[in-house]
């Protein structure tokens, strides 16, 4: 692959891809002649998701294989009347425009579409040579995170230019609002703070911007970042093509890459090909992944700045973040001596004794530990890290101290919902008793393909669903929506008593499903609990009569805390994740418009969730952990803590059992060799005497008297 970068005609060169038919794959070299008259930076701004009318689709390119990013890109540049142009990556076909769209409030994004729209930009001030230097979800916003906030920008475009050239921060994304003139720069982006990217709330127009020039956020140079991966699917959206003899080098390929922004790849195991993505799972939507046999998908997810200092007792695990950490860490042995939770701060430790918190010693002298990270203080969700943690110590007394590079435990697979601890219950029905004719209410938890599921993976797109029958007089109302563990010690509120949710990027509000329909759903990624892959969901439903006053969101400008409740522990989550978002419901005393004899019903679901700690010992791609000097990227097997237990607790019941049947067995004998002959046991443990000596000296005395 060749790489230039020059300057022709007094214009910064940017990348051209070209096909190259002897290697089947394409190289990049500069672009000589600009056919626009832009005095500044000619680049172009990405948008995916958003589809094009029929009536707009001028056809610029098509093709039956492989990535046409590249060709559509430069065929569009070498035309002075394309403005634009839009790619629908399921047809392999690509269509430009004379005239930019998607400018306003009409624009809407469907992150399940397949299509990503380019839009030809001329920006001044010091911009990077990648091929598209920004990208933009219209509609929506980074909530929370203003760091510098720029009024009276006149234009979208003037706001990029602010995010791409700022000195005062490196910025990451920035939000425009259009109607206030505002342009607000921010350090974090869309993947930093997953949790914070909203649609906005607000009623007005604004415009989430993303600078691609800084690339993703990586710990220290030349620390190996972590990749999640998932065999047996590929990803729809795909920018370019090239070969690799295995996943990792196709990895290394998109790593380095330098057109722009690497962040997912699809390796085809037959055929080596390697189809690398600027777009990936976590901005997109999981519709877009599809199962194909030979290939394999792998998304970068944030590296994780991991230290590592070992000593003769113990080692001392350190993660860096470069945001404020409210999760957990903790060890896979689960227990509650061997965690720690976060409180805010940039750097948080846990440490492990070497003769406990699972610590093992292996044959070479070695210490090796588990170690997991949470993001939330009580859940696992997508983008938990699971780490193995090695100290070696040399021959001679020496402590090592060092900093590792650790890999991450990702390969997500269905846990077998027939070797669950817990019984996994069918679908929840229930009838209510009213004057009107009684509705059927369901209570479904399905995948986006509406499958009824029982067992899942953690970070599987699921729906939970209340289904009324379609002729029902009443309409419903859900609150007080919790999840729960199996053994129920730990829960935590997904809906208040106002049907708001605790916490929108765990799990949205509910909404209707459309039409006459008197049914409720929201979308949300399985999570499950720390100690438990049970989790029960439970809702509380009141009825109203035709419908109810639906819960309202909107927007303030208050930090809110979220409780979370683990027995008789409260957390608190990260002040943000709220900000921004307001509901606003009314409780089960002033909701209007109900029933005049109100009544409430329950409703419960349970279902299994695979988590970091229930993966096979290796990976198919064998890969996915790291470890000092050389040593087997293994993952150690741990069981549930409370199966364990009761294993253990049966085991002595059965031993009890055993002994006393035995004793039972020798006393019943010995009291019927009691019955036969006259003998007695000696209670200071003395040996027994059939015939006592002083039963003999009576006897005698006896026949002495008897001659005289």
């Amino acid at each position: 692959m060749l790489v230039l970068n020059d300057y022709f005609s007094g214009f910064l060169c940017f990348w051209l891809i070209v096909s190259n038919s002897f290697t089947d794959s394409q190289i990049l070299v500069p672009l000589k002649e600009a056919v626009s008259e832009c005095a500044g930076i000619e680049t172009f701004e990405k948008v995916t998701g958003i589809e094009l009318p029929a009536l707009d689709r001028i056809p610029l390119y098509s093709s039956t294989t492989g990535a046409i990013t590249a060709d559509c890109y430069n065929r569009c540049r070498s035309l002075a009347t394309c403005s634009a142009f839009w790619i629908d990556y399921t047809l392999s076909s690509c269509f430009r425009l004379g005239i930019p769209k998607f400018t306003d409030s009409t624009a809407e994004v469907e992150f399940s579409r397949a299509s990503s729209y380019f839009e030809r930009l001329c920006l001044e001030g010091d911009i990077c040579s990648k091929a598209w230097a920004t990208e933009r979800v219209p509609g929506y916003e980074l909530a929370g995170y203003d760091d510098v906030i720029v009024r009276s920008v006149s234009t979208r475009k003037r706001c990029s230019e602010l995010c791409l050239t700022d000195r005062r921060l490196p910025c990451r994304s920035a939000d425009y609002w259009e109607g206030r003139k505002e342009c607000r720069l921010s350090r974090e982006d869309r993947r930093t703070q997953p949790g914070s990217f909203v649609k906005s709330l607000s009623g007005e127009f604004v415009e989430y911007i993303e600078n691609t020039c800084n690339g993703p956020v990586s710990a220290n140079k030349g620390r190996k970042c972590e990749w999640e991966v998932q065999h047996g699917s590929e990803f729809s959206i795909g920018d370019f093509a090239t070969k690799a003899e295995d996943l990792e080098e196709c990895q290394k390929e998109c790593e380095n890459y330098a057109a722009f922004t690497c962040r997912s790849v699809t390796y085809d195991t037959i055929s080596r090909g390697c189809i690398l993505s600027g777009a990936d799972m976590s901005t997109t939507s999981t519709k877009l992944l599809k199962s194909s046999e030979h290939k394999i998908y792998a998304q970068r997810v944030p590296c994780v700045d991991m230290a590592l200092e070992c000593n003769g007792n113990s080692m001392v695990a350190k993660l860096k973040t470069h945001a404020p950490f409210y999760g957990k860490m903790y060890s896979s042995t689960l227990s509650s001596d061997c965690e720690t939770f976060g409180h805010g701060k940039l750097l948080t430790s846990i440490e492990y004794p070497l003769n406990g918190c699972g610590v093992t010693k292996e044959a070479d002298g070695s210490f090796v530990g588990n170690l997991v990270v949470q993001q939330h203080p009580l859940i696992q969700k997508r983008g938990d890290s699971a780490f193995r943690l090695v100290c070696f110590f040399p021959e001679r007394n020496r402590t090592l101290s060092q900093s590792v590079a650790f890999g991450k435990e990702s390969e997500s697979r269905l846990v077998d919902a027939a070797s669950a601890s817990a019984p996994i219950f069918g679908i929840a029905t229930s009838v209510i008793n009213s004057t009107a004719k009684s509705p059927s209410i369901v209570l479904r938890i399905t995948d986006r393909n509406s499958n009824d599921v029982a067992g899942v993976s953690l970070g599987d797109e699921l729906h939970l669903i209340i289904e009324v029958e379609q002729q029902s007089a009443y309409g419903i109302f859900a609150r007080d929506l919790i999840a729960k563990s199996g053994t129920n010690e730990e829960e935590i509120v997904l809906l208040d008593s106002r049907g708001c949710p605790e916490d929108p990027a765990i799990f949205p509000h509910l909404k209707k499903t459309g039409g006459a329909s008197h049914s409720l759903m929201t979308r949300f990624e399985a999570f499950k609990f720390t100690n438990d892959a049970v989790v029960r969901f439970q809702v509380y439903l009141e009825f109203c009569r035709n419908e109810c006053s639906p819960v309202r969101l909107s927007v303030y400008r208050i930090l809110v805390v979220a409780k979370y409740r683990v027995t008789h522990i409260s957390f608190a989550a990260s002040p943000h994740l709220l900000a921004h978002i307001r509901c606003d419901g009314e409780n089960s005393h002033g909701r209007k418009r109900r029933a005049d004899d109100v009544e409430i019903l329950k409703l419960q679901r349970e279902i299994i969730v695979g988590g970091l700690l229930d993966r096979n010992l290796e990976s198919p791609s064998g890969q996915n952990v790291s470890e000092i000097f050389e040593g087997s990227n293994q993952m150690l097997l741990c069981g549930q803590k409370n199966l364990i237990i009761a294993v253990i607790i049966g085991f002595c019941v059965m031993q009890i059992l055993i002994v006393l049947c035995c004793t039972i067995c020798i006393c019943h004998k010995s009291k019927e060799k009691l019955q036969l002959e006259p003998t007695f046991c000696a209670t200071s443990g003395l040996p027994y005497s059939r015939r006592p000596s002083t039963l003999i000296s009576t006897l005698g005395s006896i026949r002495t008297n008897m001659r005289d």
